[in-house]
């Protein structure tokens, strides 16, 4: 049975009004219902009991079927909503639940089941219902007394089914007590019990054949004994949802490689873990790599990995992201633990195999998530050429998985990573739960939001209506002229007031283009804040407790006064490029245990982490400088509607001249790049940064180019600066303009100048492996193996090998030492820079010999540091003078606000051209955090190199002396203990610092430091029980 348009039309009118009360809008106000929702119930409730009969028969068409029983879901779902019937709560919600979960949303079903209530309902169907219930719940715990029509049929077929949960043992035994219930409705059931026994059967049918106990042997080469333990552990999957299943069905647990295209909180994490247990079960490897683009990432996929492999000998370890082999496999062995899940980002790991490249022999199986992030700036560069690298190193039989979102060209991905045997798995179409798409609309006094169909944006489906309204704020002191609230042309005010009047419902977000447009915000907020604009605040909605840990933590980072502590005072947060990590961390999970439910943020929200957000608003389609791709829009728009927290999110588009201008053909621009945005089929392919080398130069605006010549300018790179300066002539010159302005051609040029550093690198790495002998066949190999050359065209092709070539050659002339290309090979810098750092070196290693503290050997290496630090906003940052005190301050461990406060008080400021702009907390964050806690760690890591070629035992004390400098300025932090503490998991400064304090006689070495805080866990945790909650889950994950 098929909904027609009339039904469609239908359950858009239900989910009007039921979000007419999700948006609080006056009953007075309601759209008049012409026909009654009601009508739908007949229809929806026949398209369930048609499911049961047809998903029996030869001709069942599944996605056709699924599609229909997702329309009864989601009537049942908003009728409920819709408060138009309050009789039947509990039989719609027993419905729904099973409606979802038959047509493969399971998250959205456990979400009606949870709300039911009592526990098991009694709807007058002689314990059918019970048995119903306690399948969707997957729990008859507190089965209450059945009625005696049936009580001997039902209870036979609940010991059945739970003996089969046990042991995996007992499917034909359900069946037959499942046929014998049957026999007994059929024979004298009412309606009702017809419908419930029908759905009884297919859910339990259902549960049966997506279990662990059935799908784990039939999906891997291993019988059910092999799994056994594992299932039996009470976090363990006991259930493949969708996405698992297809993994299975293209035979990635069987170790085939494949690129997995997955949507956002589609079941990835849970994915990962069988990847890894059947590798290990079935390969016996001792190794499993994850490499992740974010350290955020990073840490999530540590802290559920450690949860699930809790208890066996298998290790989950994130090693810390300092440039320095800190990760001792020989020590980790010694915890009786025979395998290793290591998860880090590309730039250690790729420091780790040109340290160790034995390493990559080991590996069984090398997991990349977040793949698609090969075109993202020059990490992308670092992650292609760690993937080129791998590709050459790691064993035929290792199995690799790419996990993206939506690309064009998944295919070609796995056909230069994998080879031709591979999967590509494509799972785009598995959206766990249900999405809404609005538009703010204000034609009129009050503002209304207008809901299209996601698939079809120019056919509207519902509207909301007076949705927005002015307000006039309280005046301040001094003030004239009167401020209203939200501003109607203004997409952030907008989504400011749509968030304060949300937030009672569920979590949500706000998405900025921009880091610089979150503080906006927070400064907007901190204004209503001050001018009371509300008396209620999404700290209502939150935990008091939790905000006031998170409130403290902001105040020693920013101080009282700052925008983003006052706005956390009220419940709401900031997530953005310039939240220091532990704050990120902390508001991250507290977002994920439904603490707080107010986020502003940048698009590091789509940085993988999970937050349950049910309302994402977007104020922008640009990212930084660049419109947001489709494909990054997609995975950011995949928080809206967490599986099992939500049936339903919501994007909302908060400038309302997208939808109102929409008519008119010159303004229509917006609107089309909205619906591009939505359509996933305009996902854009995966490509090369290494490639961009042949781009034309752009104009500001990007709407005119100039061609360059990439391998001359290549060339110019080897001769020198003079001839890169000569090279960004010719192309200003040829004839100048505003359009192309000296400065911009230069960043442009710059920017490629930084890809033949890291191309440079990449080959000193394969020189000293062996791989490269300065051949043309060597270089060309290399080139072929780099993701650059698999996407190119013939001529692209061809200028790559002329251009590897010349760097090649480059490298050769200026170190001609297979030694020194050995050691150079170690490092991630490129030839030009390296041998200016080796001049210096040269210059200075007699002093070098003589340091004893880090203090001082900072002001040594500070002449050096000063001019190859390229960091934008350091080097606005004036007077010049400045720059070495903020940076011994940051390495004493001084907070963010007293960094801040002693610029402040210095005169300093940001030179912009000819103006002069306030230094903000933000800025000094980006410096520190960027210039001091990554940049500079590059350089002292190739001193350190340099100064082992030497080979002399006069730098034996000040080697471990840069590896101390070189961590102090990663953290900002005074000690050997606070940095122990950070990197084992309390990566937060100030909390580090503190607990580096009270704790002053705990051992640095790793392993020991963990045991030791283990033994004193409870006094660890009366340390740190003020600050956010994140911080006692990493003490009880350790």
């Amino acid at each position: 049975m098929r909904p027609e348009n009339e039904s469609l039309t239908l359950l858009g009118v239900t989910r009007a009004r039921a979000k007419m009360y999700e948006y609080d809008v006056p009953e007075s106000a309601f759209i008049k219902i012409v026909r009654r929702p009601e009508e739908l119930l007949l229809i929806t409730i026949a398209i369930l009991g048609d499911f049961n009969n047809r998903s029996q028969q030869t001709d069942f068409e599944p996605q056709e079927e699924k599609q229909n029983m997702l329309f009864s879901a989601q009537f049942f779902d908003a009728f409920l909503n819709s408060r138009l019937n309050h009789n039947i709560g509990n039989y719609l919600l027993i419905l729904g639940s099973a409606a979802y979960y038959l047509c493969d949303l399971p998250g959205s079903s456990k979400v009606l089941i949870g709300q039911v209530e009592p526990k098991f309902p009694d709807i007058e169907a002689d314990g059918l219902e019970y048995l119903l219930v306690g399948l969707l719940r997957d729990s008859f715990d507190d089965l209450p007394t059945l009625p005696e029509t049936f009580s001997a049929a039902i209870n036979d077929l609940v010991q059945a089914f739970l003996g089969f949960k046990a042991t995996g043992t007992e499917a034909d035994g359900c069946q037959r007590q499942i046929q014998k219930l049957k026999r007994l409705i059929y024979q004298s059931g009412t309606d009702r019990q017809l419908l419930l026994i029908d759905t009884i059967s297919s859910v339990m049918e259902k549960r049966i054949r997506n279990s662990s106990w059935t799908l784990l042997p039939a999906f891997t080469t291993t019988d059910l004994e092999a799994w056994r333990n594992v299932i039996n552990k009470p976090d363990f999957i006991k259930e493949f949802w969708p996405a698992q299943i297809l993994l299975g069905e293209q035979e990635v647990y069987k170790g085939k490689s494949a690129v997995i295209q997955m949507p956002t909180s589609a079941g990835k994490t849970r994915s990962i873990e069988l990847i890894l247990r059947s590798n290990f079960i079935t390969t016996g490897s001792g190794l499993a790599v994850i490499v992740a683009p974010f350290k955020a990432l990073c840490n999530e996929i540590k802290h559920t990995l450690q949860t699930a492999f809790a208890g066996e000998l298998i290790r989950v370890d994130a090693p810390s992201d300092a440039f320095q082999l800190d990760f001792d496999f020989a020590e980790e062995s010694e915890q009786d633990q025979a395998q290793v899940i290591l998860i880090l980002t590309p730039e250690k790991f790729l420091y780790m195999i040109r340290q160790s490249p034995e390493m990559a022999d080991d590996i069984g199986l090398l997991v990349y998530d977040e793949g698609h992030q090969f075109d993202n700036g020059s990490r992308g560069v670092t992650y292609e050429l760690l993937l080129s690298s791998l590709r050459l190193a790691v064993s035929p039989q290792t199995q690799i998985i790419l996990i993206s979102a939506v690309i064009q060209n998944a295919e070609a991905i796995g056909d230069w990573l994998m080879g031709q045997n591979k999967e590509i798995v494509d799972g785009v179409n598995l959206l766990p739960t249900y999405r809404t798409v609005g538009f703010v609309s204000w034609n009129d006094t009050l503002g209304r939001i207008e809901f299209v169909r996601p698939d079809d944006p120019d056919t509207d489906d519902f509207f909301v209506p007076r949705v927005l309204q002015i307000s006039t704020l309280n005046s301040k002191k001094g003030e004239q002229a009167a401020r209203r609230f939200p501003d109607k042309t203004d997409g952030k005010s907008i989504a400011v007031y749509l968030g304060l009047k949300l937030v009672k419902n569920g979590a949500l977000a706000i998405f900025c283009g921009k880091k610089r447009t979150v503080n906006t915000i927070a400064e907007q907020i901190s204004d209503l804040i001050d001018r009371q604009f509300q008396e209620s605040w999404p700290l209502d909605f939150s935990s008091a407790e939790e905000v006031s840990k998170l409130l403290l933590l902001h105040t020693e980072h920013f101080g009282k006064d700052h925008a983003l502590t006052k706005v956390a005072a009220v419940g709401i947060f900031a997530h953005s490029g310039f939240t220091p990590q532990g704050l990120r961390l902390a508001i991250e999970y507290a977002m994920q245990q439904g603490y707080i439910r107010f986020l502003i943020c940048t698009s590091t929200i789509a940085q993988g982490v999970n937050l349950p957000i049910k309302y994402l608003m977007v104020t922008s389609f640009y990212q930084a400088k660049d419109r947001i791709k489709t494909r990054d829009f997609h995975n950011l728009i995949g928080r809206a509607g967490r599986s099992g927290i939500h049936t339903e999110g919501s994007v909302l588009f908060t400038d309302p001249q997208i939808y109102d201008k929409k008519a008119y053909h010159q303004d229509r621009y917006n609107w089309n790049l909205a619906k591009g945005l939505l359509d996933p089929s305009r996902s854009e392919p995966c490509t090369s940064m290494i490639l961009t080398i042949f781009d034309p130069v752009r104009s500001v605006d990007g709407s005119l180019a100039r061609r360059m010549d990439a391998v001359e300018l290549t060339r110019a790179y080897t001769r020198g600066d003079e001839a890169v300066t000569n090279f960004i002539a010719e192309i200003y010159n040829r004839r100048r303009s505003t359009r192309f302005p000296l400065a911009f051609v230069a960043d442009q040029i710059a920017y490629k100048l930084t890809i033949f550093s890291a191309i440079e690198s990449y080959l000193l790495a394969h020189w000293e492996s062996g791989r490269m002998d300065n051949t043309r066949e060597s270089i060309a190999q290399l080139t072929e193996a780099t993701l650059a050359f698999a996407l190119a065209d013939e001529d692209q092709q061809e200028g790559l090998v002329s251009l590897f070539q010349v760097l090649a050659d480059h490298v050769n002339t200026a170190v001609p030492s297979t030694a020194k290309k050995a050691r150079f090979g170690k490092t991630l810098l490129g030839i030009n820079q390296l041998l200016e750092i080796e001049v210096w070196v040269e210059d200075n290693k007699e002093q070098l010999a003589t340091i004893n503290d880090p203090e001082e050997l900072l002001a040594v290496i500070w002449s050096l540091l000063e001019t190859q630090l390229k960091h934008n906003n350091l080097n606005k940052l004036s007077p010049a003078a400045l720059h070495y005190p903020l940076a011994l301050d940051w390495l004493r461990g001084a907070s963010y606000q007293a960094l801040h406060s002693s610029l402040v008080k210095q005169n300093a400021f940001i030179r912009a051209n000819t103006q002069r702009r306030k230094i903000t907390i933000e800025i000094v964050v980006d410096i520190v955090d960027g210039a001091f806690g990554y940049d500079s760690t590059l350089i002292l890591g190739a001193i350190a190199e340099i100064l082992r070629l030497e080979n002399n035992e006069l730098y034996e004390e000040v080697l471990p002396l840069l590896d101390l400098l070189q961590k102090r300025l990663k953290y900002g932090l005074d000690s050997r203990l606070a940095i122990a503490f950070y990197e084992a998991g309390f990566a937060d400064r100030i909390i580090a610092a503190e607990l580096a304090n009270r704790f002053s006689t705990f051992p640095v070495q790793r392993m020991v430091l963990l045991r030791e805080i283990k033994n004193n866990r409870a006094l660890v945790r009366a340390a740190i029980g003020q600050y956010p909650s994140y911080f006692e889950y990493v003490l009880d994950q350790l």
